[in-house]
């Protein structure tokens, strides 16, 4: 579909423009799995370990303002608002929602 190659063309792109960096750490989540578990036994909407990771990615990102910003060619933008998109496979194909001032949700 149209949308499909359109978020194809721009992921793509993303990937091939944008310096990017990997860090890859283990963590203990016994409580976070337990927080999760308390959330979701008194909420009507239900949360995933994913949702604690964006949050968490958010709080990250207002913390270090460096790092929430791109590359434009002859400068760095930094930016003011915390976004995260976030990839959500569909029926109908990959689907990439931004989750916008997603350190203040």
């Amino acid at each position: 579909s149209g949308m499909r190659k359109v978020i194809a063309s721009r992921l793509t792109e993303s990937k091939q423009q944008i310096p990017h960096y990997y860090l890859t750490v283990e963590c203990n989540v016994d409580k976070l799995l337990e927080l999760r578990k308390q959330f979701n036994a008194t909420e009507e909407y239900k949360l995933s370990v994913n949702d604690f990771v964006i949050k968490a990615s958010a709080l990250a990102l207002r913390a270090n303002p460096p790092v929430n910003s791109s590359w434009g060619g002859d400068y760095i933008r930094q930016y003011n608002n915390v976004d995260i998109s976030i990839a959500v496979q569909t029926d109908e194909g990959l689907f990439t929602p931004i989750v916008t001032d997603a350190d203040n949700r």
